[in-house]
């Protein structure tokens, strides 16, 4: 039925296999899913042939009748196929057959979405003056916009532009842009065209993070560089009250930590829970982006809306090197927290008897935690503990005095 073209994909040649064996056994593969060689997106012949850009099989198919807007499982039609692999002449074929150029997939994707995220440019212009709407959105808010600017395709943006796709207006299902979605992804050409466009360099939408913010969590500098050199708000604050210095302090990126401390970020700013960017670097136990804030001028002994310092939650989580630098930067082992306990009560609910261990060595210096010191002792020589387990937990009064309760047995020290 079909003899072998030179150059012909290994894809098509199978499909027309298909299409002779239906010939011999009088089962139409035409109209069957194709499991085994298609899953999980169940293909019909005229989706591979749009797939694997087969000029001479698809008119075929469009010949015997294979209807030309013909849905696959996830509901892409051959020219989202032919749209997504680049073949511009399928497309022209498709359209010209009377393929609808709006039509949308089961994510509300139209081929011209998919062109855009690959990166088809001559596609892309063909759809758009055959009808293709620039600022048709899928179900999750995604323009072409934000498909060609998520992958660096500058053309494609350039040429959505002029076809009235917008920038700042309009903000996915999580509030980006697509100015958002080229800072993640590392496009500085695209960053660089949207914001000469019109793009805001600090637009958050819905009160989520602006580009700096998401450009501090995943630690590019230069990026960060970037969008401060246009205008970006060194201490904007996120939805949560967090600026971009304590987004990266508690992503545990030091570089970005120390660049934006050298750009002047002001490192006392607190979140709506009072949280300091310290307070995020110490809980997390990033050791050097502790010391670089410290060393910005953060103040060790600053308070959160639970009353808790720094050393409170670097001895809760136990991180041993965080809680002796803080110490030796003068923060106070006697800072009474939530339900006044002290760091050291933390430490010891937990379980962290190496930190525990590793502190007893400071109480000469620490008279004033005398008691608690006393107590810690006692209770690791008599085994209490076992390293980051714990079942003990403080009674505390305002003079310090504990009974500890292990295992609903109290404790008296």
């Amino acid at each position: 039925m079909f003899e072998k073209v030179k150059g012909m994909s290994p894809e098509a040649d199978h499909v027309r296999r298909w299409i002779e064996l239906g010939d011999e056994t009088g089962w139409d593969f035409t109209r069957q899913n194709t499991d085994w060689i298609a899953e999980p997106w169940e293909w019909m012949a005229i989706h591979q042939a749009a797939w694997s850009g087969d000029m001479r099989l698809l008119k075929q198919l469009l010949q015997q009748g294979e209807a030309v807007d013909s849905r696959d499982a996830s509901e892409w039609t051959p020219l989202h196929w032919a749209a997504f692999r680049g073949h511009v002449t399928l497309v022209k074929l498709l359209v010209q057959r009377g393929a609808p150029v709006n039509i949308l997939d089961k994510y509300s994707c139209t081929p011209l979405h998919r062109a855009a995220w690959s990166g088809h440019t001559q596609v892309v212009e063909f759809l758009l003056h055959r009808g293709a709407l620039a600022t048709v959105v899928t179900k999750d808010g995604l323009s072409p916009l934000h498909y060609a600017a998520n992958n660096g395709h500058i053309l494609i943006v350039q040429i959505l532009l002029k076809w009235g796709a917008t920038l700042d207006t309009c903000c996915d299902n999580n509030g980006w842009s697509p100015l958002h979605w080229a800072t993640i992804n590392n496009q500085l050409h695209v960053m660089d065209l949207l914001i000469h466009q019109g793009a805001c360099p600090d637009l958050s939408c819905d009160g989520n993070m602006a580009p700096l913010h998401m450009a501090a969590e995943t630690g590019k500098t230069e990026v960060a560089q970037f969008l401060l050199g246009k205008g970006a708000c060194l201490n904007r604050k996120d939805g949560l009250g967090r600026t971009a210095l304590a987004i990266a302090a508690s992503a545990g990126h030091e570089e970005i930590v120390r660049m934006l401390l050298h750009m002047k970020a002001d490192v006392s700013i607190a979140d709506n829970h009072s949280c300091t960017a310290l307070h995020r670097a110490a809980a997390a136990g990033h050791m050097m982006v502790v010391r670089a804030l410290v060393e910005g001028g953060a103040c060790v002994d600053s308070v959160d809306d639970t009353n808790l310092t720094a050393l409170h939650r670097a001895m809760r989580n136990g991180h041993v090197d965080v809680a002796n630098y803080l110490l030796d930067q003068g923060a106070n082992i006697g800072a009474s927290g939530w339900l006044k306990k002290t760091p050291l009560h933390l430490a010891m609910e937990q379980g962290h008897t190496i930190l525990i261990e590793s502190l007893l060595q400071k109480e000469a210096a620490l008279p004033e935690c005398l008691q608690d010191w006393e107590i810690a002792k006692k209770l690791v020589s008599k085994g209490i503990f076992k390293e980051g387990k714990s079942s003990l937990r403080a009674t505390v009064n305002g003079n310090l005095q504990c009974d500890f309760k292990l295992d609903s047995v109290t404790v008296k020290i």
